[in-house]
This record gives C-alpha cells, sequence and structure tokens, in this order.
C-alpha cells in the first residue's frame, strides 16, 4: 500500500493521533537538520530564485500554514525542511486549553533563528465580547511585532466570522481601520516595518466577492491569505474532494477573480486543498504570490516535503 493509502487508513480511525505523531516527526526532523546546519551551512535547503513578497524575500514560494505549528515550538526551524515561510499560531490574548496558545508565550520562548521568513498568526478567543474586538487584536499585534516577519490577523475562526456578516461591515471597517493605524504607529515607534494580512476563508463555490476584499485594498492592507473550503468537513470525503480535477479547478478559479479585482495591490496567498506540486503550481498560475500548505503536509508529504523546492 502507498504512503498515501497508509496515511489515509490510518487517518479515518485515529485522526488526532496520527497527527500529532505527524507533527512530532516534521519538528525532529527540523530541529537534526538545524543542528546539522551549525557545522555545514551547505544543508538548508533553498530555491535560487527568491521571490519579494509583501517587501519580504522568501527562499521560495511553498510555506507551513497556521495550526500546523499551533503553539510556535518548530518555528522557523521548518526552513530547514524547504520551506520558504512558516507561520505560527493562532495566538489570542488568553489561552485556551486545546486550541491557542496566549500570545504572551511568544516573550517566553525562543523562536528559532534563520533565513526562512516567520509570520505569527493572532486571533480572538471564543468568549470575547464585541467591545473587546479591537483592544485584543491590538493587543497580540503589539505582542507578536518583534517577533514576526509578517502578522496575520485571522478572521475564519467563529468568533472573528460574525464581523464578516453583511450586517457588521461598519464594524469590520472600523475593526481594520485601527489596526492599519497600529501597525502604522507600531512601525514609527520600532522603525521596523512588519507587513500585515488577513486571512479570510472563501467557498470554492463563491459567485461574488465579500466586502472585505475591497476594504482590504482600500485599507493598503499587505496581504489576504485565502483559505478555500471546500465545502466538505475534515473527513476523508473531504480528502477525496480535493483530489478532484474540478474543485482544484474552481479553486483557481477563485483565487484568479480575487487577483484580478485586487490588482497586484494586496499579496494573494493561498492554503486549502493542496495536496502535490502540480497544485502548488496551479495556484502559482492563478496568480497567488505565496502557497501554504496544512493537512496536505500529513497525506502527502512524500512528493510535498521530498520534492518541496517550487520552481517558476
Amino acid at each position: 500500500m502507498s504512503y498515501n493509502g497508509v496515511i489515509s487508513t490510518l487517518m479515518e480511525q485515529h485522526p488526532q493521533l496520527i497527527r500529532k505523531l505527524v507533527y512530532s516527526g516534521y519538528k525532529t526532523m527540523s530541529h537534526w537538520l538545524a543542528f546539522r546546519h551549525r557545522f555545514n551551512k551547505a544543508l538548508l535547503n533553498t530555491d535560487a530564485n527568491h521571490i519579494e513578497v509583501m517587501g519580504l524575500n522568501f527562499s521560495n514560494r511553498l510555506g507551513i500554514a497556521a495550526g500546523f505549528d499551533r503553539h510556535g515550538t518548530t518555528g522557523r526551524y521548518l526552513g530547514y525542511l524547504g520551506f520558504g515561510h512558516a507561520e505560527i499560531g493562532t495566538f489570542t490574548r488568553r489561552a485556551q486549553v486545546g486550541q491557542s496558545s496566549s500570545i504572551d508565550s511568544l516573550t517566553k520562548r525562543s523562536l528559532k533563528q534563520s533565513s526562512t521568513i516567520l509570520g505569527v498568526n493572532i486571533g480572538l478567543n471564543q468568549d470575547v465580547i464585541a467591545k473587546d474586538i479591537i483592544d485584543d487584536f491590538k493587543y497580540c499585534l503589539e505582542q507578536a511585532w518583534s517577533h514576526a516577519d509578517y502578522i496575520t490577523l485571522n478572521l475564519t475562526n467563529p468568533a472573528a466570522k460574525a464581523l464578516l456578516a453583511p450586517e457588521h461591515l461598519d464594524n469590520l471597517k472600523q475593526t481594520l481601520c485601527s489596526l492599519k493605524r497600529k501597525q502604522i504607529q507600531l512601525f514609527q515607534e520600532s522603525r521596523r516595518y512588519v507587513p500585515l494580512t488577513v486571512k479570510i476563508s472563501l467557498s470554492s463555490l463563491e459567485l461574488q466577492l465579500p466586502p472585505i476584499i475591497k476594504l482590504l485594498s482600500e485599507l493598503s492592507f499587505d496581504g489576504v491569505i485565502l483559505a478555500i473550503d471546500s465545502g466538505k468537513s475534515n473527513s476523508a470525503n473531504m480528502v477525496r474532494q480535493w483530489l478532484q480535477q474540478e474543485q482544484q479547478a474552481r479553486s483557481c478559479l477563485l483565487i484568479k477573480h480575487v487577483c484580478n479585482y485586487l490588482d497586484g495591490k494586496v499579496a494573494v496567498i493561498s492554503v486549502g486543498g493542496i495536496r502535490s506540486q502540480e497544485h502548488v503550481q496551479q495556484r502559482i498560475a492563478a496568480g497567488a504570490s505565496l502557497v501554504q500548505v496544512h493537512t496536505g503536509l500529513i497525506y502527502n508529504a512524500p512528493e510535498l516535503i521530498l520534492n518541496n523546492v517550487i520552481k517558476d
């Protein structure tokens, strides 16, 4: 049986256990390669075709999505596997058992240094009340500033998704404006610019772009991470759905639609349903500046890890 077949069978039976085991394997490998790199500087696998996105120099287009290294225990070390960036988190103002670490924990751990670009994903606690949303995001932004190469505002969890409802458009605009002003303030104080991106979830069947896409362009955000949803649950059915060419084609059309609208003013990062190098190349051809993987690291490690240097 193939690697994918074995993993698929195990994931159906013990999904949480297998995820933990796979992550532990990546963590161990990353730390071992980082240790060896101290004695052999040629070990870091990078692409000669570097790309500049949001003013940052990425060694290649492929990165790790938030949620894989949820607590930031591996961080930049994932670059020793050949990834151009790693996004850690989601971090929230207060720790949530089994869900997220407190943003304050970033100051208590060493985010391993390497040339790998590090993104810090920040979000909202599930019990946050409306009047505290802006303050909580600001606090997380300030705490992440000195650690991150870029920071992502996560609007994909239930607490933040409420902002995206049509009736809350004014609140959404106020929140984004406040956080953009906070970014500028922190830049002026630190003299170090940290790009700010927003992560949203869109259905691959989306026919009309949500208002937030226009707001991100108007407010000059640096990037948008499109988490594309196949419409299926996180299950074996979802995995099979993403292997269908039709599903990948719909995702690419959505990316192209967003990229055409933004016209290069906001970088587009694609995540969701990446299962092969071909899928990565298709997302790039559709206009994505960067591509992130998460679940694909579990199901398709041989292709995405052993041959992960992405060529233009």
